[in-house]
């Protein structure tokens, strides 16, 4: 039996009543395997196969994140075979992402851009026991003294990889949820703010109004500006990759250091 079907029938176990199951296309930097499962009900699960320090973070981070009434993805685990199997009822809806491939006017994308600032602000508020839960990425320490020698950003609850993909829209074009809870961690918050705003400028998004609420209130460069800093974070980070190589980096930043 080959991983996938063991997979499948690991799936079958927790919902007895699926009537489909398919993989979901994996999408750059997904390490995971990730299936929608549909019941005989009509309901959808996402279902990921993760490893035990990835599941049980991700439950913990979900739980947190929904005591606050933030709409995240709501985990439930389940020990399998090969690890853990992450199971959530499906988000309806498009991703930001989608909506700006399908042309969505500029004016509503910068009125999106706003509303996810404003929830990595309101997820910087959160509180999260460091010391309860000392495993953090190596990307993170990176980011971490990066973003310190260059500015004075407080260390907070952070979405480390907001961007268009990570948030569902619904049928008015506003933010609905946010996904990608492997990203959710203490950090510097500076480091989603600058990547936010690099986000928008990609999309041709006038990022006035979002530098000038970052700088004032996180960001106070000790040397050079925000999206200076956002340029030379971005450099490095290609110039890491094109050294050690895409896979390479992958492996490194699975890593977990105390």
């Amino acid at each position: 039996m080959n991983n996938k079907d063991s997979q499948i029938l690991e799936i079958k176990k927790i919902y007895p009543n699926t009537k489909d199951i398919f993989k979901l296309d994996a999408t750059a930097g997904n390490v995971h395997d990730i299936y929608v499962a549909i019941t005989q009900n009509e309901d959808k699960f996402i279902c990921r196969f993760s490893p035990k320090n990835t599941a049980i973070h991700n439950l913990y981070v979900s739980k947190l994140l929904t005591s606050y009434d933030i709409n995240a993805p709501k985990v439930s685990l389940h020990k399998s075979a090969q690890g853990y199997c992450e199971t959530y009822p499906f988000i309806e809806g498009k991703t930001f992402y989608e909506r700006i491939n399908e042309g969505i006017s500029k004016e509503k994308q910068a009125q999106i851009y706003m509303q996810m600032f404003n929830l990595a602000c309101e997820i910087s508020k959160i509180p999260y026991d460091c010391k309860a839960r000392p495993s953090v990425c190596l990307t993170y320490k990176i980011s971490g003294a990066f973003f310190n020698h260059l500015n004075l950003s407080d260390f907070v609850l952070c979405h480390t990889d907001m961007h268009s993909k990570n948030v569902i829209l619904d049928n008015q074009d506003n933010l609905f949820a946010i996904i990608d809870l492997d990203a959710i961690f203490p950090d510097y918050i500076a480091f989603p703010l600058i990547n936010l705003i690099r986000d928008a400028k990609t999309h041709g998004c006038d990022t006035t109004e979002m530098t000038k609420l970052c700088e004032e209130r996180y960001v106070l460069p000790k040397i050079i500006g925000i999206e200076t800093q956002s340029k030379i974070y971005s450099k490095m980070k290609s110039v890491i990759i094109s050294m050690l190589g895409d896979k390479m980096v992958k492996q490194i930043l699975k890593i977990r250091v105390r």
